[in-house]
């Protein structure tokens, strides 16, 4: 009856089409879809590190910075899961909210940095390609620092209006960031298959091009969603899909990465695999141009015969 009660009284307070559901219930909502995500995320991570530390022969050459990348990623989304958990409950002390928030922005931007690298070589480490990413980039650790200076300091107090502002300059930053590193990769791509005559590894590269497109396309359309809730502001009725979509971009920043790491070092594994093949190409068209003395089994064989006999000829 109490249940009915709360349902009638939460019916006749919100607009009828919207039904006003408390904060918890987004938070339990946004704590399954990461716990989900983040199963998703380690199974991408083992393929990733697979990949970025084995090829197929063997183990293959570390890049240390993209290890420690790897390493620190993991550490902050399980922490942050672990941190909902005492969210959701209502219990922990006061700053968990803003700790969780300070290692959601320190991922995406890390993540924002990764791209920026791999644009940078695809361009052939060209400075110029990415001086206006690495600004936006600057200009989004800005907004991140002073957000979270402006929510620890009113830990104990309503949110301030300047955290709004903070938040959605560093999702527009960050947006920015995405599409101009994205579109500029795919642009180096796309001119890289059209000069190379190969089939097979032009179909390779444009492969990668587009899984690499994909996964940066759903990054940055997951940040939109939250640059959008940002600017609408905090709203009892929309906390379910902030939440949510909160979440959704957090985790997607993650497994961004491990789709890098994972084309990246499945395409030099692949790559070293066609040089070792074409290598036993050559020996092979070498070894099929000599010709060889063959033993006729109707005439006897005369042990006598000089070995020269059946050597190859020029």
């Amino acid at each position: 009856m109490q249940h009915k009660n709360l349902i009638f009284q939460l019916r006749s307070q919100s607009p009828p089409s919207l039904i006003m559901l408390p904060p918890q219930v987004g938070f339990i909502v946004g704590l399954f879809v990461q716990a989900t995500l983040y199963g998703t995320y380690i199974a991408t991570l083992l393929h990733g590190l697979r990949w970025h530390l084995y090829e197929d022969e063997g183990r293959s050459k570390v890049k240390r910075a993209m290890t420690i990348v790897a390493i620190v990623i993991f550490m902050f989304s399980t922490i942050d899961l672990g941190i909902m958990v005492p969210m959701v409950l209502g219990r922990g002390p006061r700053a968990l909210p803003v700790i969780s928030a300070v290692i959601e922005s320190v991922i995406i931007h890390v993540v924002d940095a990764v791209l920026i690298y791999r644009c940078w070589v695809i361009h052939g480490r060209a400075w110029r390609i990415v001086c206006l990413p690495l600004a936006l980039w600057c200009s989004c650790l800005v907004f991140m620092s002073l957000d979270i200076y402006y929510q620890f300091m009113a830990i104990d107090l309503p949110v301030p209006e300047q955290v709004k502002h903070f938040r959605c300059a560093f999702f527009a930053c960050h947006i920015a960031t995405n599409v101009f590193a994205t579109s500029a990769a795919c642009y180096r791509i796309s001119r890289v298959v059209k000069q190379n005559r190969s089939f097979t590894t032009s179909n390779r590269i444009s492969k990668i091009g587009c899984m690499l497109a994909w996964s940066d396309v759903l990054f940055m359309l997951t940040s939109i969603l939250n640059l959008i809730f940002g600017l609408i502001g905090f709203v009892p009725n929309l906390i379910l899909f902030q939440v949510t979509f909160n979440a959704i971009n957090f985790s997607i920043a993650g497994i961004t990465f491990n789709f890098i790491i994972m084309y990246v070092g499945e395409q030099r594994a692949k790559t070293a695999v066609d040089s070792s093949g074409s290598f036993q190409t050559e020996h092979q068209k070498a070894l099929s141009t000599l010709r060889f003395h063959t033993h006729n089994p109707t005439v006897p064989y005369d042990s006598s015969c000089d070995s020269s006999d059946y050597t190859a000829s020029p």
